[in-house]
């Protein structure tokens, strides 16, 4: 019974948080990036997009892959 109502507050949390799109303003980054090679996988560039686009700070732990990306604002998640 209280593991159904931890997970049910971790739902109402995640009801709570604004969702960002990957829409043409994050296309239009992604592009932008993917043409200057970075070694960096396709997913987190697409992510990577999303908040340069919204001009926000990704949490993250994998600084390592993300510091790569020139432009966007990076927190480290674990900090």
């Amino acid at each position: 019974m209280r593991a159904y109502l931890e997970f049910e507050n971790i739902l109402k949390d995640f009801s709570a948080m604004q969702l960002l799109s990957f829409d043409r303003k994050a296309a239009e980054v992604y592009d932008e990036l993917n043409h200057q090679k970075l070694r960096v996988g396709s997913m987190d560039l697409r992510i990577a997009a999303i908040a340069i686009a919204n001009q926000m700070t990704l949490l993250t732990q994998n600084t390592v892959d993300f510091e790569r990306i020139p432009g966007l604002s990076i927190g480290d998640w674990l900090l």
